[in-house]
């Protein structure tokens, strides 16, 4: 393993690599749990969003499929292209806390507003309402970038090492999840409390706001960013291109990203379609979702494992295989065998969560890749562009879930005919392991692995240690 930097954090612990004869700073568990409640509160926005908006969009909203997919569609683009500059801003930020973590202590009410925002129907004619859709989902998508990249991006200026930024992720997904999967299961029961949909869809966008708000927070009160660069240099937009350009995995990486977002996309805007319509039981969507959380934690727990095993991108593949396994079964199973639809999709989870784990733990290492093909570190740029690529998968993902209903004939609220339903099927199966496949084919390529990192990892150190002592000996 290579070495991190050192951090004056009184908490964290030494441990030395006898193989190497390195010192690893090792993380304290209280700020990995920090980190990881950080994606807790943000998945209080994004999984509504990905959960539910679709649903809200057609069945209280009152949008047609297809125009709900262009909203989707246009207005995820549109906010992509903000992505950048945010990880340009971000990599210019110096500020006693950092270059990072200031943006999530003043970036969580304005994504709060937003996301209440979003989740509103006001009072307006068809066309206003269509216009209010676009504007309030460009605005939340603006909140939202400027909230999730610094945070992404953390994961590489906590800890240059490896193994330890798998682990990290794994906090980040478990909680992500832990969030993510309550929103999921409570949601559409306490709407339910509600006079209607509209107001109970508006109340508890609020509440999720307030509590992903103290949960950033956290989170910021608890992370130290340690990884320092070789040099001190003020990220430019040509910057986004040398970085790209020099950085091979990081390319493949991003179009394993966008191929996996469009996937899980498609799967969790339609799957409480799936239920309603196809299955018949909406009754049992929180139940489902329940029964996804056991599978789903314990791929998290032993992603680390899967990491050091096969390689992060190898177990990646691993993985990815027990997902066309659940999606193909799945298919082919009857809609009245609940069990057997059940015992599928937890499978689906089980492979489905180390994926998680292993692509953000793997992002960070072509942070140091770059940094030592071109000299320039760029946390905040990398992780930009992914999330801009990130944004325009879940756009196309979107939009293309609103265009299948659509096209087989979808009609809110009716019963629906048979190659509508199969549509909805199609939506969760087929068509992301449609996308998968082809993510799976370029993992093939990613050749940078722990060892050449670890590799890379002490060049950069050393070149950090001779900077340092070529401006001692200028002074003097």
């Amino acid at each position: 393993m290579a070495p991190a930097c050192k951090t004056a954090d009184v908490d964290s612990k030494q441990q030395t690599n006898d193989a190497a004869g390195e010192v690893i700073e090792r993380l304290p568990l209280k700020e990995k749990i920090g980190y990881g409640l950080g994606d807790y509160g943000i998945n209080f926005h994004f999984a509504m969003t990905t959960n539910f908006l679709l649903f809200f969009y057609t069945e209280v909203f009152g949008l047609l499929p297809a125009v709900a997919g262009s909203v989707l569609l246009v207005a995820r683009i549109s906010d992509a292209l903000t992505d950048p500059f945010m990880g340009l801003i971000a990599d210019r930020t110096h500020s006693r806390w950092g270059k990072l973590r200031p943006y999530l202590l003043f970036g969580a009410i304005p994504l709060g507003f937003a996301s209440v925002l979003l989740f509103s129907v006001p009072t307006l004619g068809p066309g206003a309402k269509i216009a209010y859709a676009y504007a309030t989902y460009i605005f939340y998508g603006v909140a939202f970038t400027i909230v999730t990249i610094p945070y992404s991006a953390l994961t590489a200026t906590i800890t240059s090492d490896a193994q330890q930024r798998t682990e990290l992720s794994s906090y980040r997904i478990g909680f992500a999840t832990l969030g993510g999967g309550g929103v999921a299961v409570f949601t559409p029961g306490l709407v339910g409390l509600f006079e209607d949909p509209a107001t109970g869809f508006r109340t508890l966008m609020t509440i999720y706001s307030v509590l992903a708000t103290g949960m950033l927070w956290y989170c910021f009160a608890r992370v130290r960013e340690r990884v320092k660069p070789v040099r001190q240099q003020m990220a430019r937009p040509k910057d986004i291109w040398t970085i790209y350009r020099s950085s091979g995995p990081l390319w493949i990486l991003m179009i394993v990203f966008v191929l996996g977002s469009v996937s899980f996309t498609l799967q969790t805007g339609v799957k409480l379609y799936y239920f309603k319509y196809n299955v018949g039981r909406e009754d049992l969507w929180g139940v489902y979702l329940l029964s996804q959380a056991i599978p789903a934690f314990a791929g998290i727990a032993i992603a680390p494992k899967i990491g050091e095993k096969f390689g992060k991108a190898r177990g990646m593949v691993v993985c990815s295989l027990l997902t066309f396994a659940s999606g193909i079964a799945i298919y082919l199973t009857p809609y009245d065998q609940i069990a057997a639809i059940f015992l599928w999709s937890m499978l689906g989870s089980f492979g489905g969560s180390p994926i998680g784990v292993l692509t953000w733990s793997i992002i960070p290492d072509t942070v140091e890749y770059a940094e030592w093909k071109t000299g320039i570190r760029g946390e905040g740029t990398i992780y930009a562009v992914t999330g801009f690529f990130q944004k325009f998968a879940g756009a196309l993902g979107g939009a293309l879930s609103g265009f299948i209903l659509s096209a087989t004939g979808y009609v809110a609220g009716t019963t629906q005919t048979s190659l509508a339903l199969h549509g909805i099927l199609a939506t969760i199966t087929i068509v992301p392991m449609a996308f998968g496949a082809v993510s799976v084919a370029a993992l093939m390529f990613y050749k940078l692995d722990a060892d050449q990192h670890a590799q890379i990892v002490r060049e950069l150190e050393a070149r950090r240690l001779a900077g340092q002592a070529s401006g001692a000996t200028t002074e003097t």
